[in-house]
C-alpha cells in the first residue's frame, strides 16, 4: 500500500474456520500502519456467508505520517444501526483540525430513507464540534448511487467527491464482480463508495 490514511469497511477482525487470522494483519503485512478499529454493535456473523465475519470498520494510518502531524486528538465511534457504524479520527496540523470520517451506511435494505437518515445523523454529529476552518473528509461505503436523493443531499451540504472533482463524473463502478474475495458480498454493480 502507498497511502497515508486508508479506510476499510466490513472488515473481519477475528478468526473463524475459513479465515484463520485477523484481516487487518493480512492487509498490513509490513506493520507500517497503526490500526484504529470501530466494532459494529452486532457483527454480521454467518448471516451473509457461513464462512464470513463482518465486524466493523478500520482506519489505517501510516506510522511515518503520524510522525509528521502535530498530534492525533481523538478516535470516536458512532453506531448507525446494529451492524453499521462510522468512525471519526481527528488530527491536528498547524492549528487546523482534520476530521476523517470512515463510514458504512445501510446496505441490507433498499429503502434510501435509511441511508439519508444515517448521513444526516453523521452531519449533525459533526456540526456539534467542527468549525468552518476545519477540514472534514468523509469516506467509505455510502451505498447510494450518484443519481440518488442522498447523494444530492450530501453534495448540497457542500461536500464534493474527490473523483468527480478530478474527472467531472463519478466512476462507473466501485462495486464490481471482478474482485475475488472470501468475504465479498455480491450485489448490483455500480458506484456506491466515495471520498468527499
Amino acid at each position: 500500500m502507498k497511502c497515508d490514511i486508508l479506510g476499510l469497511q466490513e472488515v473481519n477482525l477475528v478468526s473463524n474456520d475459513c479465515y484463520n487470522h485477523n484481516q487487518l494483519e493480512d492487509i498490513d503485512k509490513t506493520n507500517e500502519y497503526h490500526h484504529l478499529i470501530a466494532k459494529a454493535q452486532l457483527p454480521l456473523r454467518e448471516k451473509l456467508n457461513k464462512e464470513s465475519n463482518i465486524d466493523g470498520n478500520a482506519i489505517f494510518c501510516r506510522k511515518t505520517y503520524l510522525e509528521n502531524i502535530d498530534r492525533t486528538l481523538k478516535h470516536q465511534v458512532m453506531h448507525l444501526s446494529f451492524n453499521n457504524c462510522c468512525q471519526l479520527v481527528t488530527f491536528s496540523v498547524k492549528d487546523v483540525k482534520i476530521y476523517t470520517v470512515n463510514l458504512n451506511l445501510n446496505n441490507l435494505y433498499e429503502d434510501e430513507s435509511i441511508r439519508e437518515f444515517q448521513i444526516k445523523n453523521i452531519l449533525n454529529w459533526l456540526d456539534t464540534f467542527t468549525t468552518k476552518k476545519d477540514i472534514v473528509v468523509l469516506l467509505g461505503g455510502f451505498n447510494f448511487t450518484p443519481e440518488s436523493q442522498t447523494y444530492k443531499y450530501i453534495t448540497d451540504q457542500g461536500f464534493k467527491s474527490c473523483y468527480f472533482n478530478k474527472k467531472y463524473k463519478e466512476p462507473e463502478f466501485t462495486l464490481h464482480k471482478k474482485i475475488e474475495s472470501n468475504f465479498k458480498r455480491i450485489g448490483s454493480e455500480g458506484c456506491y463508495d466515495y471520498i468527499l
